[in-house]
């Protein structure tokens, strides 16, 4: 299991157009029983869905596979075409990844979501805020292990009038961080040393919300 991060982005449009269009993507997507954010603006290629990860290690698999029936073979087709129950499904992911590597750059989805969104997997249980009368939506949601940086980076250029307001923290990796982005412009506006010291500070609802939790905490750590 990930540690989870709480992450809080406030987006605000110049305009009642563009901050209509920008929530309406997002609604239109998450009523389809689907719950997608990052991919719906920054989408990963098709190519990518279904890749194996960790990427196949080639040259192992070849050798076990010769180690194993006996065989000279030197490709992954070879593989495939003995039907052997195992060694040729891995064979047919490792085609797979070989074609999304030529073709995009990344052989995996894993390496693709975090240099492009910055977190392994899309945004979950994701809740919205609308304030309409200022064009400002939040949306709040959580991610694995980190903050999607890179996602609100590509997406503030893709918006370059609209602001882009990151509040992202984990009792788990014990952090918090904040920072802006406008028209791909990135600026760190605060950053506690950890996450009870921003707590203590007022964030995350302070420290009536969190007692309990650093209490337990500090009782294991005994």
């Amino acid at each position: 299991m990930p540690n989870w991060v709480m992450n809080e982005l406030t987006c605000i449009f110049q305009t009642a157009e563009e901050y209509n269009a920008f929530k309406t993507k997002v609604t239109e997507k998450n009523n389809k029983e689907e719950e997608e954010f990052f991919n719906i603006f920054v989408t990963m290629p098709e190519v990518l869905e279904g890749t194996q990860s960790p990427d196949v290690n080639v040259t192992k698999l070849i050798a076990d596979f010769n180690k194993e029936t006996g065989k000279s073979v030197t490709t992954l087709q070879e593989i495939v075409e003995a039907n052997h129950q195992w060694f040729s499904s891995t064979a047919k992911a490792g085609i797979q990844n070989r074609l999304a590597l030529s073709s995009t750059g990344f052989s995996t989805w894993h390496e693709w979501n975090v240099k492009n969104w910055g977190v392994k997997w899309d945004a979950s249980d994701l809740k919205i805020k609308e304030l309409p009368d200022f064009n400002t939506v939040i949306y709040s949601f959580n991610t694995p292990w980190d903050t999607p940086e890179s996602f609100v980076k590509t997406l503030s250029t893709l918006y370059p009038n609209a602001t882009f307001e990151m509040v992202s923290g984990s009792i788990e990796n014990d952090t918090h961080y904040e920072f802006t982005c406008e028209d791909g412009k990135f600026e760190e506006t605060c950053s506690y040393e950890t996450f009870k010291e921003a707590v203590e500070d007022g964030k995350w609802g302070g420290m009536k919300e969190w007692a309990i939790l650093f209490e337990e905490s500090e009782e294991i750590d005994c």
